[in-house]
């Protein structure tokens, strides 16, 4: 198996030439224990931080990604060697999302979705770098958790119900029946897929709006292999 390789393209610059986004950087994702898959993926809004999580369970961060970039170095791999802030070979990560800094609390901290767990991990400010910390109990598959921009967390979907989980533990929770999979925040509603026991058919699309999932300034779909 080979290492799987980060590509970072400018959509907003077309390259006359191939008449297609430039490049900036492409580069393996290095492991020390050798290759694994990447299940997901996550990039603040700064361009500051971006997480990738990879199917053995470890959660690599890129730090300062925004200042390598644009720095003005013209090498595709140039771009700064990412922290292992997880390593569990027996939960694979499902889910990252970043929670934004706020007036309140100006640090950037990421969650870390997994088969069994939610994680948060304080990427800045004083006390970050430490291990990450459970904050729920509750994990869920792949394509089954994204962010709520606004409100600041992470929303986890199961086949009992939707747990929204904040830094500091679980929030609210909306229970039903049917299997449930690709949530999305778009706006205020949560909108989610739900096939009922009773039916085997396409899942069919449910919409729950209510104040702790208002909205958030772009939608945000989880990575779906």
């Amino acid at each position: 198996m080979r290492h799987p390789i980060l590509k970072i393209w400018d959509l907003e610059t077309i390259d006359k030439k191939t008449d297609s986004p430039i490049l900036l950087r492409s580069t393996k994702i290095p492991h020390p224990a050798g290759p694994h898959p990447v299940s997901t993926v996550a990039l603040s809004n700064a361009l500051t931080y971006l997480a990738v999580g990879l199917a053995n369970g470890t959660v690599l961060l890129y730090r300062q990604l925004d200042q390598s970039i644009f720095s003005g170095s013209t090498s595709l791999t140039a771009l700064p060697k990412p922290k292992v802030v997880r390593e569990s070979p027996t939960e694979p990560v499902t889910g990252l999302g970043f929670k934004e800094p706020t007036e309140e609390n100006p640090n950037v901290y990421l969650f870390v979705v997994t088969t069994n767990n939610v994680l948060s991990y304080q990427a800045s400010g004083k006390g970050s770098g430490g291990t990450p910390a459970v904050v729920d109990q509750v994990g869920t598959g792949l394509g089954c958790a994204t962010m709520n921009w606004r409100s600041k967390e992470m929303i986890v979907a199961r086949d009992e119900a939707v747990y929204v989980v904040g830094t500091d533990g679980r929030g609210a929770c909306y229970a039903y029946e049917g299997q449930i999979w690709r949530p999305q925040t778009a706006g205020s509603p949560l909108t989610t897929s739900i096939q009922e026991p009773s039916r085997r058919c396409t899942p069919t699309p449910t919409i729950w709006s209510s104040s702790p999932l208002r909205s958030h300034r772009r939608l945000h779909r989880p990575l779906q292999l």
